[in-house]
């Protein structure tokens, strides 16, 4: 963006900016808007732009306050469709907030002050509109003929739940699809439901900064989803997921993301750590420092955004007030050195959650709840609590050298990998692990040993761990973690972290009795 159409905002002050877009009726006409500079605690109402960047580089032409910038193609679908709004056009227009150009993306420092304004700018806004894209006549285009259609009998789900009545029985989808029905008629329309498939795959719900925008988004009729000429509201999606969450169907195109942003909505700021890193862990953001930082709206963390700041200070900031918060429950499942992809390279201690890596860990089976993979595993059942935490053992710190100092107990040595027990992993192989989706549960030899790695230890146990798991690991119980760990030594006095892994039949009423009677001894491991 040319310099020359930027002043300096008063960061005291929270100043913002904000775009009219200006038309004269023509489609040609190239984008052209007025930007102004306004006060947060002051400003008119306005809209919030939600949309993916994309990889392109913005490379078409913009005329912004009359000087003209290159923004990417996709801000601009948006804006020739907005500009048609008559929400944007007249004398009672709305202006609109777009990062790409009311933050100069060039200047680094005011980067970081508007980041740590970006929950404000979209709790502030009167709409938010997420932009899902265009259609363009092929199979792949988003359709929301099935979310209008089924929305209001999530409606009535909701409500009938909430009177506390008898649950019906859930309807088949061949039901919907075929039978006439009293309350919906003949669901036959094949392309809703396809279009319903290619809204759930959209590339909208894979990026960090999404899950802020949609969660601070403060009006549910409001927050907008746009496809093209067409949209439907938030509250829609929501009572749609509620329909087809009823059905109790595994394969049916709910949305992504609107069961998360409900329950972050409904947590308020007091968001688990282990949630925070499930997400930078699962969605994408262009810089990895926005795997933090495009979550501060929502999340109760002194932070300042600074993007000069080196990754690994960020992260090791980050993990620091985590256990200083005394949140660092499981947070060491999104570390390791051994899982597939895990690079050697990225910098980063091995105990340290690589938050913004591009080999996103989806999980192995031993650690995520089932259909559940927004939720933290013991909200599914409090009785069930970390195994060291009858001991109360002092919290893990973070000493010179990137060193983390924590307390567990060693289990066993592993002496044996690939073993492909056949009937320790048929074990394991029933349908409900097969249709939850979760890559640990690999079906062929070789996404097995690409994905989980089975193994024997030297007293004879048997279990699974991560991909790069080798004879000789280690397996601990560690302080915070619900499952046993892998690590590696390193030195006489340090140990790299390779992962969490199962053991099979591992006993552990017997195992934690044994830590009483002082047959197992609590030590201190020190990671690097």
């Amino acid at each position: 963006m040319p310099a020359s159409i930027y002043k300096p905002l008063d960061r005291d002050g929270r100043e913002i900016r904000l775009l009219y877009l200006d038309w004269n009726g023509s489609e040609d006409e190239v984008i052209s808007c007025r930007m102004i500079m306004t006060s947060l605690e002051n400003c008119p109402r306005y809209a919030a732009l939600s949309y993916v960047w994309g990889d392109q580089p913005p490379d078409v032409e913009t005329i912004v306050n009359g000087t003209r910038v290159l923004i990417t193609k996709n801000l601009v679908i948006a804006l020739r469709h907005m500009r048609r709004w008559r929400l944007f056009r007249g004398t009672v227009s709305l202006p609109l907030w777009a990062d790409a150009i009311c933050i100069n993306q060039e200047d680094i420092s005011e980067r970081g002050h508007q980041v740590e304004l970006m929950g404000l700018v979209f709790s502030s806004a009167v709409y938010v509109i997420s932009w899902l894209g265009e259609p363009t006549g092929g199979r792949d285009d988003i359709g929301f003929g099935a979310i209008r259609r089924f929305a209001p009998f999530g409606e009535n789900i909701k409500m009938n739940r909430a009177a506390d009545k008898a649950a019906k029985k859930p309807l088949t989808f061949e039901q919907i699809i075929r039978e006439p029905s009293p309350c919906m008629g003949h669901y036959s329309h094949i392309e809703e439901y396809i279009g319903a498939i290619n809204l759930a795959e959209s590339s909208y719900w894979t990026r960090t900064w999404i899950v802020q925008e949609m969660v601070l988004a403060s009006n549910p009729e409001r927050h907008l989803f746009c496809y093209g000429n067409e949209y439907v509201n938030y509250r829609e999606l929501e009572s749609y997921n509620e329909f087809v969450d009823e059905l109790r169907l595994k394969f049916a195109p709910t949305i992504p993301l609107i069961p998360l942003i409900k329950y972050l909505k409904e947590s308020g700021r007091d968001v688990p750590a282990y949630v925070v890193a499930g997400i930078s862990n699962r969605c994408s953001s262009t810089s990895p420092h926005d795997a933090i930082y495009g979550l501060l709206g929502i999340i109760e963390m002194d932070i300042e955004p600074d993007y000069k700041k080196p990754l690994v200070d960020l992260y090791r900031e980050w993990f620091a007030k985590v256990l200083a918060q005394g949140d660092y429950r499981d947070m060491l499942t999104w570390a390791g050195i051994g899982h597939y992809g895990a690079s050697d390279g990225d910098g980063l201690p091995s105990w340290m959650p690589n938050l913004g890596s591009k080999a996103k860990r989806l999980g192995y089976w031993w650690e995520n709840p089932l259909g559940t993979p927004w939720k933290v595993p013991w909200e599914l059942d409090a009785s069930k609590d970390v195994p060291l935490a009858a001991f109360h053992l002092e919290s893990p710190t973070i000493k010179s050298g990137d060193i983390l100092s924590i307390r567990g107990v060693f289990v066993d040595t592993i002496s044996e990998i690939e073993i492909y027990h056949e009937k320790l992993w048929e074990s394991f192989s029933n349908d409900k692990l097969k249709d939850s989706g979760i890559v640990g549960l690999p079906t062929t030899k070789s996404e097995r040993c690409a994905r989980a790695t089975s193994f024997r230890t030297k007293g004879e146990k048997e279990g699974f761990g991560p991909s790069k798991l080798l004879p000789g690991d280690a397996v601990c119980f560690l302080d915070g973690l619900s499952w046993t760990a892998a690590l590696r030594r390193l030195d006489e006095s340090t140990w790299a972290y390779v992962g969490t892994c199962h053991i099979d039949y591992l006993e552990l009423d017997k195992f934690l009795e044994m830590i009483r009677e002082g047959v197992l001894r609590i030590e201190e491991f020190s990671l690097r």
